[in-house]
């Protein structure tokens, strides 16, 4: 029995170790080690600094006090101690924004807040702009919202612009600085791309006046300035018409006229082509159609006027090859090929499919072409064609035209069985 005693101590003793396994821990403040729960202990700061807790005082002592926490009464105040400190140029502490707001500040609303510096934060301040009032983030407010001017849409001054302090500002552009605003012509330099064409000038370069205007004093020679200046296209200017005339212009009589230093008609009359011959000038006209019958050449067609209307161009009247006369009637065969007859035309025997009786002109014979000869009878005329077939027409009562008919003819009938001729 006294073998198992030991053995059943220590039993005992592994229980009571295994059902307490809680740590122990006796207070120690005083003995110059930093235990959980200290910040210091005794002498030992464990390196902090008045300057490493963030205080001001930078040359104050720091201490440990007889809890074991830091004495700071030699540090003085520091940010993040919510007590506004302005000695120390603290504008705020945490929550403390030491009776500042966004609207104290100029802000229209919102939120202000506080950095970890001590420093105001105003993002979340808001501003309107356009409401006449250049609030704290505004450096104008003319009461708009548009660019251009001199207070943009974000109410900030634009660059080449100035406002005054009034309420709203009113901004005003600054000539002289080099910047052209929208307001001005020019500024300095910048001519905005004037040039002295611009006002229709040819030479020279334009200037910026004191005000911002453009200076065109510099430019010279115009349409209008009286002197008819031909290298820059100019054929007239006002009332200097440079020696020109109106048959310059293709005209015969009047005078011309200047406009835009070009030359116009102005008076002239009369040209070649018009239309209207005028003999003083013209030998014909090159728009008038003149038929030979008129111009002498009785048997037809027509005579064109040359382009200078100063003589014939082409002649195309047609000639006479064969001549012959009969009972008041006269017929001609002409190089054509064709025919022409007039006088008295009874029975219709000039074969113009007329019973006109007069022809005081050489009248065609219709339907008639490729003749190769013709005579004429008392009251009829007979034509042989180049096919050797023949035509006949006018008085018929006895015949004598070989239609097979006693039916006179207004105009050629083919002659029937007449081949070869």
């Amino acid at each position: 029995m006294r073998r198992h005693l030991p053995i059943f101590i220590l039993s005992v003793l592994l229980a009571l170790v295994a059902c307490d396994d809680e740590v122990k821990v006796v207070g120690s403040c005083g003995d110059s080690f930093i235990d959980p729960g200290e910040s210091c202990d005794g002498l030992e700061l464990g390196g902090a600094t008045c300057a490493s807790l963030g205080h001001y005082n930078v040359q104050g002592t720091l201490r440990c006090s007889s809890q074991c926490a830091f004495d700071l009464t030699e540090c003085g105040p520091r940010c993040g101690d919510e007590n506004v400190d302005v000695d120390y140029d603290e504008e705020c502490d945490g929550p403390n924004m030491h009776g500042q707001s966004c609207q104290t500040m100029g802000y229209t609303g919102g939120t202000l807040g506080c950095t970890d510096g001590c420093r105001f934060d105003t993002v979340g301040c808001t501003s309107v702009c356009g409401n006449d009032l250049r609030e704290t983030g505004e450096t104008c407010d003319d009461g708009g919202e548009i660019d251009g001017d001199g207070c943009d849409g974000a109410c900030q001054i634009e660059e080449g612009w100035t406002c005054d302090d009034g309420t709203p500002n009113v901004c005003t552009s600054s000539c002289g600085d080099g910047l052209r605003t929208p307001v001005e012509a020019c500024d300095t330099d910048d001519l905005g791309g004037a040039t002295c064409a611009d006002l229709g000038f040819y030479e020279g370069a334009p200037t910026c006046s004191e005000t911002c205007e453009i200076d065109f004093s510099g430019c010279s020679g115009s349409c209008g300035d009286g002197q008819v200046q031909g290298i820059f296209g100019e054929f007239c200017d006002g009332d200097d018409l440079n020696g020109a005339t109106c048959a310059d212009l293709g005209f015969y009589t009047g005078t011309p006229a200047c406009l835009d230093c070009s030359l116009v008609d102005g008076t002239c009359e009369g040209s070649c082509g018009d239309g209207i011959e005028q003999p003083a000038h013209e030998f014909c006209d090159a728009s008038i159609v003149y038929l030979c019958a008129e111009e002498g050449w009785p048997l037809g067609g027509s005579v064109t006027c040359a382009l200078d209307c100063q003589d014939w161009q082409a002649l195309d009247c047609a000639t006479a090859v064969e001549v012959h006369g009969a009972q008041e009637h006269t017929c001609a065969r002409l190089s054509d090929g064709t025919a022409r007859c007039w006088g008295y035309n009874n029975y219709g025997k000039l074969g113009v499919n007329s019973t006109q009786m007069d022809w005081l002109t050489p009248e065609p014979v219709v339907n008639l072409s490729n003749v190769a000869s013709l005579t004429t009878g008392t009251y009829h005329t007979c034509a042989v064609l180049t096919d050797g077939t023949a035509r006949c027409w006018g008085y018929n009562s006895d015949g004598q035209l070989g239609l097979a008919s006693s039916a006179n003819q207004i105009q050629p009938a083919v002659v029937p069985s007449v081949t070869g001729m």
